[in-house]
């Protein structure tokens, strides 16, 4: 568990009041009494003017860092994340589930808290492995078949009884 800072009290009253004790020494006479009781009075009461206004800037340095230590919101974040990655190579992609939306969009989107429900991703990513699927399939087929029967008749042809 971190220590709470301490606070430093401020040094500014000393300094004011020794400063003003040397100048009023300068002017008025110090070994009578008037002039000392006059001399400590005026000090004291501008070093508790110092004493003063140190506090007000005190307190000011301190909600200047409570404002800069509050933590950044959650869009601040996605944003300074998603900044740094590259989705130069995804460009064209779409995620199922998320419409039209690019890659980043649906990082962006997933990092913020949206979902996705698992039924439609999956029914989504099924779909379009069976379209894919669906144009391999003829491609295959016209592709196979003049080897197929290329085969076939070189067996025929040839003679061979190998078993196909």
């Amino acid at each position: 568990m971190p220590k709470p800072k301490k606070k430093k009290k401020s040094v500014s009253p000393i300094y004011t009041f020794a400063l003003t004790w040397l100048i009023l020494s300068l002017i008025i006479p110090l070994y009578k009494i008037w002039g000392l009781l006059i001399t400590a009075g005026i000090c004291c009461f501008t070093a508790f003017i110092a004493g003063r206004i140190s506090a007000k800037r005190s307190r000011k340095e301190e909600a200047a860092e409570q404002e800069s230590a509050k933590p950044p919101s959650m869009e601040e974040t996605i944003d300074c994340v998603i900044g740094e990655l590259d989705f130069s190579q995804l460009e064209g992609l779409t995620v199922p589930s998320m419409g039209e939306a690019g890659v980043a969009e649906a990082v962006r989107r997933f990092a913020s808290g949206e979902t996705v429900s698992v039924e439609a991703l999956v029914s989504d990513v099924l779909g379009g492995l069976f379209a894919q699927l669906g144009i391999l399939g003829p491609l295959l087929l016209s592709l196979m078949l003049p080897v197929l029967l290329l085969s076939i008749l070189s067996h025929l042809l040839l003679g061979e009884n190998d078993a196909l």
